[in-house]
């Protein structure tokens, strides 16, 4: 039942997967069993699960980000896109440490030199950008923010406090493939501090 599945993510205990197919946000035991639909997703763009119960999602290129219970159900706007600040979609959202503030990439059209990493909080009603030029970001525990730039990685110290970027960035790694609609890098960060990536 994961035919044509994409942008996979766990749940904090390990026990599912959430993914996009069908035009539908879905999760699966990962011991067996069908899936189950939770939200209407017509492209899924990345999600993000909380330990508190709810997934943070991008369930089109050309919108916000939306929330909706690990049970399933109506989804409802978490972060809304800034039209006039030249937003054209929220992609790729991952948790911070509190699993209640999630870091996102602000899509503004072309590749990812031109993206944005942006920060909100759960309740907040507004986004704000940490980071100029690149995405998706990823963190790396305990302080280190670890973000695509072309098919380049780049690592940038962070605050987990302030939620802002405290240091100069500089390039961890080249030559990462990336993806053909915006230049996405295909990587993965892990809390042990494992990096795997698409070369």
């Amino acid at each position: 039942g994961t035919d044509g599945a994409q942008q996979p993510f766990f749940s904090p205990d390990g026990r599912w997967l959430g993914f996009f197919a069908d035009g539908k946000l879905k999760k699966i035991p990962l011991r067996g069993g069908a899936p189950l639909v939770l939200s209407a997703a017509p492209y899924g763009m990345g999600g993000a699960w909380s330990s508190e119960g709810w997934i943070v999602y991008a369930s089109s290129d050309f919108e916000g980000l939306r929330r909706v219970s690990e049970n399933g159900g109506e989804g409802e706007v978490f972060s809304r896109v800034d039209l006039k600040a030249g937003e054209q979609g929220h992609w790729s959202p991952t948790l911070l440490a509190d699993h209640r503030t999630v870091l996102f990439t602000v899509y503004t059209g072309g590749r990812n030199t031109e993206s944005r990493l942006a920060v909100q909080g759960l309740g907040d009603r507004t986004h704000r950008v940490i980071l100029q030029g690149g995405g998706p970001g990823r963190l790396l525990p305990p302080h280190w923010l670890i973000y695509g730039r072309g098919r380049e990685l780049l690592a940038a110290r962070f605050d987990a406090v302030a939620n802002a970027v405290t240091g100069t960035p500089f390039r961890v790694l080249d030559g990462v493939q990336d993806t053909p609609t915006d230049g996405s890098p295909l990587f993965a960060v892990s809390d042990q501090g494992a990096l795997g990536y698409a070369p």
